[in-house]
């Protein structure tokens, strides 16, 4: 994995945080000279450049897998970094890039987990469940009889959701009996999310669209799109949710399953979108650009980054927006759109980055690898920061 540095620099914004005076570059660069042509450029530039110099990241560590990782990572309370991979192992990997353990359940492992204050969850593609112990222990198990791409959702009475690809939805309390089921007659393959009243899915098949169930498994409401969701769910500050769809659209629906607005891209979005503590919303589309949108649904800037985008992004302290990419490129932007660094993996990202409580990035890649980098930036106050809402990755909004 290689570092890019964006060169000359793109983050005009650095530059008024270093509160560096025109005389004091200039005197450090010509010393006793009282006039240069075109000075200001030049002491710009060299603003933005030395600024940028603190912003390339640092590759801590990588681990080899014995696949793709498709997965996400997911953060244990002690700092412990968990995910799977297409090699059928889960692993737990050390802060500092140890292998924990690593456990083989015989299974492609696509799902990313989602951990709770006792356990973690994720699902498998030859369709069981998993509860597993923070040392790698199967606690139990359930069998849904298809494949589980989707990353199970915690409830605010730990309950745990989980809905395969056929459809047919799983709800089980945290010792693993079954609380309902409920058939969504059309296929899933994305993750379910939910506030402190609602749970929501995303649909295909011949039923595109998105499903609305409390948390006992009624069904509230039902929006149909125009193509299939492989989008998971966002609930922004205004417990709105935001989904993106493969008929090219962003939607904002509210909570009683009315449009609120949609924002048009022209190629479909495979990204889940996350949202900072403002409201403002980030995503990538398969039209190989990455978007900001205000939370009225206005396009505030775009950056075409000339390949597809599948990842969903996480936000960091520092305003800077991470999301992996296509090509390879894991990407950084500045809050004004702006391309600070990359990071080349040998494969296309479609795991989403996490940002750790210790400000460790860490992305799966198709190059069979995982990858952490320190980057500067701790994890960004928000109620959808990041994939799945937070470190802990259990689709359940904060507000």
């Amino acid at each position: 994995m290689s570092v890019r540095k964006i060169d000359p620099p793109l983050h005009p914004g650095i530059a008024l945080s270093l509160k560096l005076k025109i005389t004091d570059l200039h005197t450090l660069f010509f010393p006793g000279l009282d006039f240069i042509p075109g000075r200001g450029i030049f002491i710009a530039y060299m603003a933005l450049f030395l600024a940028s110099c603190s912003q390339s990241p640092h590759i801590s560590w990588s681990v080899k897998t014995g696949e793709r990782v498709h997965s996400s990572a997911t953060e244990f309370p002690d700092g412990t970094i968990v995910i799977g991979s297409d090699d059928f192992h889960l692993y737990a990997i050390s802060p500092d890039g140890a292998v924990l353990w690593k456990k083989n359940i015989g299974s492609e492992i696509r799902s990313t987990p989602a951990v709770s204050k006792d356990a973690l969850y994720f699902g498998s593609m030859d369709g069981f469940l998993y509860c597993m112990s923070f040392s790698g222990d199967v606690i139990w198990r359930a069998d849904l009889e298809s494949p589980i791409p989707g990353s199970p959702c915690i409830l605010p009475n730990s309950n745990v959701v989980v809905a395969p690809q056929n459809g047919k939805v799983l709800c089980v309390t945290p010792d693993g009996q079954r609380r309902w089921t409920r058939d969504l007659g059309a296929t899933v393959e994305s993750s379910a999310s939910a506030n402190k009243s609602s749970l929501v899915f995303t649909t295909g098949g011949k039923s595109p669209g998105v499903v609305c169930l409390s948390h006992s498994g009624e069904q509230k409401w039902f929006f149909p799109t125009s193509g299939p969701i492989v989008s998971s769910p966002a609930f922004d500050h205004l417990d709105r949710i935001l989904i993106g769809c493969l008929d090219h659209h962003l939607l904002c629906l509210n909570l009683q399953g009315k449009l609120v607005w949609t924002f048009k891209t022209d190629d479909e979005i495979h990204s889940s979108p996350v949202i900072d503590a403002e409201g403002n919303i980030y995503f990538g589309s398969l039209d190989t650009r990455f978007y900001k949108l205000n939370p009225e649904g206005k396009e505030q800037w775009s950056n075409f980054v000339g390949t597809p985008i599948r990842s969903s992004a996480a936000l960091n302290s520092r305003g800077d927006i991470i999301v992996g990419a296509g090509n390879g490129d894991l990407l950084a932007f500045s809050r004004d759109g702006l391309i600070l660094w990359k990071v080349h993996a040998e494969w296309e990202i479609h795991s989403s980055p996490l940002i750790t409580s210790q400000g460790l990035v860490v992305v799966g890649s198709g190059d069979f690898r995982i990858y952490a980098l320190q980057s500067g930036g701790l994890p960004r106050d928000g109620i959808w920061s990041q994939f799945r809402g937070g470190r802990t990755r259990t689709g359940l909004a904060s507000n």
